[in-house]
């Protein structure tokens, strides 16, 4: 995603998503909780122990056509950083 410039280096990190780490008898599961993300715009690296997750939400509506009059979802960037057992 950095290499696409969709993922620039001077905008902030604005969410943090929730994650659920558990196992089955024979798997390690990572559940992680992205709406309203496009699956492109998703980025997982495995490095080691480390499992890093990058995702950028994008607002989908034109801002001269809607006249919000309260908005609680947030858009922008979205990381995290796991250490696997």
């Amino acid at each position: 995603m950095e290499d696409a410039g969709l993922f620039a280096q001077s905008e902030p990190i604005t969410q943090i998503p929730n994650v659920d780490v558990f196992s089955t008898r024979d798997e390690l599961i990572i559940e992680v909780e992205l709406p309203g993300v496009n699956k492109q715009d998703i980025d997982i690296t495995l490095i080691k122990t480390t499992l890093t997750i990058k995702a950028l939400k994008l607002e989908c509506f034109e801002e001269d056509k809607i006249n919000y009059v309260c908005m609680e979802r947030a858009f922008g960037r979205m990381f995290r950083s796991i250490e696997l057992p």
